[in-house]
């Protein structure tokens, strides 16, 4: 996983490693270029690759072993641990934890929905824009036909 934004000083972020298996170290720094001068792009922006799937006997290696342990009991950092079991088993910390699932569920759901009609919207548009209104109203009642109207006017 990368993230990467403008910051004081470098940060950590974890995730799937995206660097071919050969290359098993935990952290790689990343610097941007200028591809047509060949000097880095100084803007600021640390980007800090971080192996997630480092399982080293240093601090960092237990961190990325506790951050994929389902189970609390498993875990090198007790800090993580009480957190993970709170989470997890505390009845409270369950309520709050499917609630933030479930948040996360409805704004995808309704992001989801507004990128479909805003698709829909362009497909209409440029549907009318080529006179082909008999293409709307099928389109609008078959599915399969939309999507392959979608991919024939290229609209993503």
């Amino acid at each position: 996983m990368c993230i990467s934004m403008r910051v004081p000083s470098p940060v950590l972020f974890s995730g799937r490693f995206l660097f071919p298996p050969a290359r098993e170290g935990p952290v790689y720094q990343i610097q941007r270029m200028n591809l047509t001068t060949g000097k880095p792009f100084d803007d600021g922006t640390y980007i800090l690759y971080v192996n997630g799937e480092y399982r080293g006997d240093d601090e960092l290696g237990k961190l990325m072993y506790d951050f994929n342990c389902t189970d609390a009991d498993d875990m090198n950092y007790e800090l993580m641990a009480e957190r993970t079991r709170y989470l997890k088993k505390d009845p409270e910390g369950v309520r709050m934890m499917c609630k933030a699932m479930e948040d996360m569920r409805d704004k995808a759901r309704a992001e989801g929905r507004t990128e479909g009609m805003n698709l829909f919207a362009l497909l209409i548009k440029r549907l009318s824009e080529l006179g082909r209104a008999e293409d709307i109203e099928k389109a609008a009642a078959d599915a399969a036909y939309r999507n392959q109207l979608l991919a024939e006017l290229s609209i993503q």
